[in-house]
């Protein structure tokens, strides 16, 4: 528990210091509020998937326009709560097992390079990048099941804007372990579980209005 809230309080510090140190580059930045949800997966045998919910805050910053400003470019850093994890069954009496799922909450930062097109109404936008994520506990216990505390992987968002609303879906591919999985009628049988995640969003653009 010390462990988890030492990571929450240096990330939330290192994600505060970069905006206040950072004045001169963040000139221009919007910020997207995000809130949504989505289905999360793992190894076997958490391979069945369930549902997830997730929120977050985006500094999107402009690099570089092209083709009479239809197009532009920008940088994106974030703070997200995700939830990762799976089932083993989709079984109606077995979901009411605690051992059936489990549950890893994150606070994910991911760091994209982006595309928008504008429209006269509209634009529309893709970003890709790493994402890095701390492991800050999980809803449900699970016998044998041991979180891990970092994750790495990989991301993108794609999505359409109206001034500053917007919706996305989005998808993480996890590299790490964010679980080990004992089963304990087979003490040498351990399963190392990532975390795949999918979602849908809605977005609010905070500051100047979006082209």
């Amino acid at each position: 528990m010390i462990k988890n809230r030492f990571f929450i309080l240096s990330v939330v510090v290192l994600f505060i210091t970069m905006n206040v140190n950072a004045q001169s580059f963040l000139s221009g930045v919007k910020y997207d509020v995000s809130v949504g949800l989505g289905t999360r997966v793992s190894n076997a045998p958490f391979d069945n998937a369930m549902f997830g919910f997730n929120m977050g805050v985006d500094a999107l910053k402009p690099i570089k326009s092209f083709a009479n400003d239809k197009v532009d470019t920008y940088g994106l850093l974030g703070l997200h709560f995700v939830q990762k994890g799976g089932k083993q069954s989709t079984d109606f009496m077995e979901m009411m097992n605690d051992n059936n799922s489990f549950t890893v909450n994150q606070l994910s930062i991911p760091i994209h390079a982006g595309v928008r097109y504008n429209f006269k109404r509209c634009s529309f936008f893709f970003d890709l990048g790493p994402y890095l994520a701390f492991g800050v506990g999980g809803s449900n216990d699970v016998d044998g099941l041991e979180r891990k505390v970092v994750d790495l992987g990989l991301g993108f968002n794609l999505g359409i804007k109206f001034k500053k609303f917007g919706i996305s879906m989005g998808y993480d591919k996890g590299f790490m372990n964010i679980a080990q999985y004992t089963q304990f009628d087979e003490l040498n049988d351990k399963s190392n579980l990532k975390g795949d995640a999918f979602y849908m969003n809605l977005r609010w653009t905070l500051g100047k209005k979006s082209k």
